[in-house]
């Protein structure tokens, strides 16, 4: 399952296209994806109750609903290439959901570690090709960034890429190693280790020059400060709330107010905006099924067709909203299993997990300057994130109610994980008189102690 695991995480880092073919594009990690499918079927005993027990989950369930309504959208298109690639990724998604899930469920550590340790030796390489220009990347067209320096002005770079098609690519890849780091670094046996990791992982990220992410970056390390801080429940959903929208609002007023050079890729996004939204004037048709089912000389040479650089509105003009709407339900399903963790406290006792949430929230967020779904790289470093967050979860609530006594009358730590939902303070919980115990009573020593005793009954299992 080792040797599964690595090659699966081998190939989301090396981007290439084995077979193309307008409109036909096949890539390498589309094969592996495949190759491990199989060789998993053969090592596994009983595969087929595994798949079953894993399909009945609602991320697979939505993984599921989304590659059934692109097939059926492609089948009804006039335009029978548009959306070929799109439809058999999401395929392969919901069969890598089910691979990862069986996978990481047999060692999540080690499966986070695996995940680390290959993405940074690809950002090693590319981080190589960036600083020194030693070879060109060979799968990526890149083009030069324009960064702006107090002393000297305006500068031109050329972005590292590596092995991958894109520096965003990269950037995007590179992005959640960056945030396990940082969770690992909460945890003090791990400190320094993990800092360095963290460090490194940065280094690359700005190599990348990717600044959407960089903002992303910024957003999700405070989402995680608020979590480390243990937050009262509703104070802490209105900042992240605030925090969210601010960022959204801030790139819409960004890209109205973007003038010059450093600012101009975010001009060419506003552009691809008005373009989607005057395709979608024109053609209604788009908004139920996309923009394949009409086709017409002006979607065909539109960029806004096939990249609008908005995650949404890339959703839209392929999927129609009913792909929407399945995207929208998986991040519904990503927040509220988060933000029940964050209630009862598994968030803060395992960082980790807390920080691939918020960079759940930021890369949904930052979503709005970019795709992020235009490649079969870009969904399996999607579901990748997904499988290692949503079985670590579920590994934590296993183990919270291993520890959980076998009791019929309220816990203290009942009483405070009630008192935290509720937003109340609870002086003395599970002091056994009607008055309030004082402040340091025993009573309320335990019930912080215990607040992840209840997990199992206030938890659906999600993953």
């Amino acid at each position: 399952m080792n040797l599964i695991l690595v090659l699966f995480f081998a190939a989301t880092t090396f981007q290439d296209s084995i077979f193309h073919a307008s409109p036909m594009d096949l890539s390498v990690v589309e094969i592996a994806t495949m190759g491990c499918l199989v060789a998993w079927a053969v090592l596994t005993p009983h595969p087929g109750r595994q798949v079953r027990e894993i399909a009945r989950r609602p991320a697979a369930i939505l993984l599921l609903l989304w590659a059934v309504v692109a097939t059926v959208l492609w089948v009804i298109a006039h335009d029978w290439g548009y959306d070929l690639n799109e439809m058999r990724w999401l395929w392969l998604t919901l069969g890598a959901f089910i691979l990862l899930t069986t996978a990481v469920e047999s060692g999540w550590g080690r499966a986070v570690v695996l995940f680390v340790g290959i993405t940074a030796l690809a950002a090693l390489v590319a981080d190589y090709q960036g600083l020194t220009g030693a070879f060109i990347a060979p799968f990526a067209r890149i083009v030069p960034k324009d960064i702006l320096l107090s002393s000297t002005g305006m500068i031109s770079v050329t972005p590292a890429a590596g092995f991958f098609r894109h520096p965003n690519a990269f950037g995007g890849q590179v992005f959640w190693p960056l945030l396990i780091c940082v969770g690992l670094a909460l945890k003090r046996q791990y400190r320094w280790p993990a800092l360095a990791g963290a460090a490194f992982f940065a280094f690359s990220l700005y190599l990348s020059y990717y600044r959407t992410l960089v903002v992303g970056l910024a957003l999700a390390c405070a989402i995680l400060a608020m979590i480390k801080l243990e937050l009262r429940p509703k104070l802490f959903a209105s900042v992240t709330i605030g925090l969210s929208l601010l960022g959204m609002i801030g790139s819409e007023v960004l890209v109205e107010l973007s003038q010059g050079v450093f600012l101009g890729n975010l001009q060419t996004r506003g552009g691809y905006w008005v373009d989607a939204a005057h395709l979608i004037q024109s053609q209604p048709s788009i908004i139920l099924f996309g923009s394949g089912y009409a086709p017409s000389v002006a979607l065909a040479s539109s960029q806004a067709r096939s990249d609008p650089h908005n995650m949404y509105l890339y959703l839209l003009m392929h999927f129609g909203v009913s792909g929407l709407v399945c995207f929208a339900l998986l991040i519904a399903l990503i927040v509220a299993v988060g933000w029940q963790a964050y209630q009862t406290g598994i968030l803060r006792r395992e960082p980790v997990l807390g920080a691939m949430w918020a960079g759940f929230i930021a890369w949904f967020v930052t979503g709005t300057l970019d795709s992020r779904l235009t490649t079969a790289e870009w969904l399996m470093l999607f579901v990748t994130i997904l499988a290692l967050f949503l079985v670590g979860l579920s590994g934590q609530r296993h183990r919270d109610l291993e520890v959980a006594p076998n009791r019929s009358f309220p816990s203290p730590a009942e009483v405070e994980i009630k008192a935290r939902i509720s937003g109340d303070r609870v002086e003395g919980a599970g002091v056994p008189s009607q008055e309030a115990g004082p402040k340091n009573s025993i009573g309320t020593q335990r019930a912080k102690k215990g607040v992840g005793d209840l997990l199992g009954q206030r938890l659906v299992e999600g993953g």
